[in-house]
């Protein structure tokens, strides 16, 4: 088991594991997967950035960015980022 000496030194430290169940998961793509939990943020009152596959409601004058949060932009949560989309919205 590849885990051995990350058990073997969890089991020095703390004296027993927890069961463990490990079973392999279904291809998928990965990098995309946690998308699906990821919600539109709101950065002034009527802007908003979201990923193109994000359905909701927003009201009539609301600018909606449609950004898929990766790299190069992330998930708005950054301070920086906040800031850009913040300004942006004037």
């Amino acid at each position: 088991m590849p885990f051995e000496g990350i058990g073997l030194s969890l089991v020095s430290e703390f004296g027993t594991l927890p069961e463990l169940e490990v079973a392999l998961l279904p291809e998928r793509e990965w990098e995309r997967e946690w998308l699906a939990h990821f919600a539109p943020r709101q950065f002034a009152e009527h802007f908003w950035a979201a990923p193109h596959e994000a359905e909701f409601d927003t009201l009539d004058g609301d600018g909606v960015l449609r950004l898929d949060p990766g790299l190069a932009f992330g998930t708005g949560t950054h301070a920086t980022t906040a800031l850009c989309l913040g300004r942006l919205a004037q």
